[in-house]
């Protein structure tokens, strides 16, 4: 970040103080805004995901190709992680503005546009060779099962951290997840993931497949999930409130009698 300083200086009072103060004005950004994008796999070891099964409440679905949400006969709940090891190094000067999770649509049934599919973040340390309908490590239970079933006490935030829609099968949804990856990175978050599912879909009859992070090791290259990070310049406060702070650097002169 370059920038430049202008001095100023004045006389007040009749002891004839001279009050000089430091300001930074004419700011110059340096470097632009630049989006970098991740690929989420199992064989990268970057990013870990399954499903919970109503049907099959103790059978772990972690090596899957598919993760399913949504609701049929049963009901299927979602949970995804992105590890540490996946968030970019940012540049010194800049910030991260924006987060994306693309997922890749594989298969789905009795969903139209107006179905909203919900990211929440997760509060229990799921794991993804344990998590089941039942338990979230293979055996400890959730507080409800299913994350919650039926009404029960839920297992994640119900603050809404991302939503999309599905479109085609081979349409891409990308849900914005910028809270929730601030959250993991800055806010002091532990990171156990999102939990994903169809609006009321204990009332309803749709769901969605999505490709796992298993895609690429299982065969189907190019439709692993993708992680992406904007960033762009750190916002500096105007020189009036870096003033108001006290930033500016102040030195009083007395001048000589």
């Amino acid at each position: 970040m370059n920038y430049s300083l202008k001095k100023s200086g004045t006389i007040i009072g009749r002891a004839g103080v001279a009050a000089v103060s430091m300001v930074i004005v004419g700011l110059v950004q340096v470097a632009s805004a630049a989006d970098v994008e991740v690929t989420l796999s199992s064989a990268a070891g970057n990013a870990e995901d399954t499903y919970l099964s109503q049907a099959t409440p103790t059978t772990n679905a972690g090596n899957g190709l598919v993760s399913y949400v949504g609701g049929s006969a049963t009901d299927f709940r979602g949970v995804f992680r992105v590890a540490s090891s996946a968030f970019p190094v940012i540049p010194d000067g800049q910030e991260v503005t924006g987060a994306t999770l693309t997922l890749f649509p594989y298969i789905a049934s009795r969903i139209n546009p107006a179905t909203t599919i919900e990211l929440h973040r997760s509060l229990k340390p799921w794991t993804e060779n344990g998590a089941t309908w039942n338990t979230y490590d293979g055996s400890n239970a959730w507080a409800s099962a299913g994350m919650t079933d039926g009404g029960g006490t839920p297992d994640y935030d119900s603050a809404l951290i991302g939503s999309g829609h599905w479109n085609a099968n081979d349409t891409p949804i990308v849900f914005d997840i910028t809270t929730a990856y601030l959250g993991w990175t800055d806010g002091g978050w532990d990171n156990d993931g999102l939990a994903i599912y169809i609006t009321g879909d204990e009332s309803t009859e749709s769901y969605v497949g999505f490709y796992s992070t298993e895609a690429s090791s299982g065969g189907i290259p190019g439709f692993d999930p993708i992680l992406t990070v904007t960033y762009g310049p750190a916002t500096i406060p105007e020189p009036a409130s870096m003033a108001l702070m006290g930033i500016g650097s102040m030195f009083v002169l007395r001048r000589k009698r």
